[in-house]
């Protein structure tokens, strides 16, 4: 008599029975299916927690506003006194109105335009803004010229009258000039004096006879729009 050993799985063991024929036993194998949720060894499934293979998320970069930029070009970058010159400001990206300042307003003006007007000689810093940005130009203030004219005339005085008295003469004519004026005798013979203020020449009392040249030197002060001016002016003065 056989008897029939019975080997129980465990896991997923496969389950070995031995049954007999006649006096041979068959061996067969039988391979149990697992059961539940048991997952299957060898080419198990894997999943994974890489990060890089996720789906990433897109990053959002914020816009920046564009710079603001301010470019000046003045119309004259010299200037008289009592001129005027604009500035005139080309703005990129800017935010409402720009604005002008003078460094020095004694010197210069300028409106909220631009327009600049020169006050007395000197250099001021013209600067504009707008948006938290600014940009400055330098406009110079110069005097004008002085355009003093002056005049000399030759004058005769008589011998007889010279003789018994001084003689004065007003030779030099003074035109168009910017300041005060004053008068200076820079040559010429002793007999003859020359007023400060008017410049009227003086022949003193006992000139003799002859032809006599003296030169006297004009000068204009000028003013606050006006530079100084000198000329030299030479009189002849003729005693007979």
């Amino acid at each position: 008599s056989s008897e029939t050993q019975v080997t129980e799985p465990t896991g997923s063991q496969a389950t070995q029975t031995t049954e007999p024929t006649g006096s041979q036993a068959t061996v067969e194998t039988q391979l149990t299916e697992p059961t539940g949720d048991t997952q299957p060894t060898g080419t198990q499934a894997t999943q994974s927690t890489d990060p890089t293979e996720q789906t990433q998320a897109t990053e959002t970069t914020e816009t920046q506003a564009p710079e603001t930029t301010i470019k000046l070009n003045a119309t004259k970058s010299t200037i008289y006194v009592g001129a005027t010159t604009t500035v005139k400001a080309t703005v990129s990206n800017g935010a409402g109105a720009t604005t002008f300042t003078s460094n020095n307003t004694k010197v210069a003006t300028v409106s909220s335009k631009g327009v600049v007007k020169g006050l007395k000689a000197g250099t001021v810093t013209i600067t504009a803004k707008n948006n938290g940005k600014s940009a400055s130009v330098k406009i110079k203030v110069i005097k004008r010229n002085n355009p003093m004219k002056v005049k000399a005339s030759a004058k005769t005085v008589k011998y007889k009258t010279v003789r018994k008295k001084a003689v004065t003469v007003k030779a030099i004519t003074v035109s168009k000039a910017q300041g005060t004026v004053s008068y200076k005798k820079t040559s010429g013979k002793k007999f003859f004096t020359v007023n400060a203020k008017t410049g009227k020449i003086t022949v003193k009392k006992g000139t003799k006879k002859g032809v006599y040249s003296i030169k006297v030197k004009v000068t204009a002060k000028g003013n606050t729009a006006y530079k100084a001016k000198s000329k030299t002016a030479t009189v002849k003065i003729k005693v007979k």
